[in-house]
């Protein structure tokens, strides 16, 4: 892989923060903000090496002090300016991921572009797996039970 700039990582955020009577749960984007944080961090450990622009990690946090929207629309188009110009992306495959708007359209717009796109995989031990191949992971991939207990707890 190269690492001769920096990769933009792609993580769910707002798929699950609306409960069942439409009211935004915080709870849910705090949790999917350090779940971004914590694979950005793996990428960006000295082993791993890399350059990571992480949105959700940089975006969080204004969002909340200045009551930004959550919503994909909102931010496609910042996100899209850091795909452009990023070396390639990196999903990580953390639950709801194929579900999300804006995942999806990031792997979509890096597909355009002719980005590479990477695949992490969250493992046992609280690790990941990354992968370059596509086929071997599709939207219907989610983290097994023991996987998501471990991780989101």
């Amino acid at each position: 892989m190269n690492k001769n700039g920096y990769y933009y990582m792609c993580h769910p955020y707002s798929v699950f923060s609306v409960d069942e009577s439409g009211n935004e749960n915080r709870k849910e984007l705090e949790r999917q903000f350090q779940l971004a944080n914590k694979a950005a961090g793996w990428l960006m450990d000295p082993k791993q090496g890399f350059s990571i622009i992480s949105p959700i990690s940089h975006c969080h946090p204004i969002a909340e002090i200045h009551d930004l929207p959550r919503t994909w629309e909102y931010w496609k188009k910042i996100d899209q300016t850091y795909i452009e110009a990023s070396i390639g992306i990196i999903v990580v495959m953390n639950d709801g991921w194929g579900q999300s708007e804006g995942v999806t359209s990031e792997i979509e717009l890096a597909r355009q572009l002719g980005k590479p796109i990477y695949w992490l995989i969250p493992v046992h031990d609280k690790r990941y797996e990354l992968v370059s191949s596509y086929r071997d992971y599709t939207q219907e991939y989610s983290p097994d039970e023991d996987i998501q207990k471990e991780w989101y707890e």
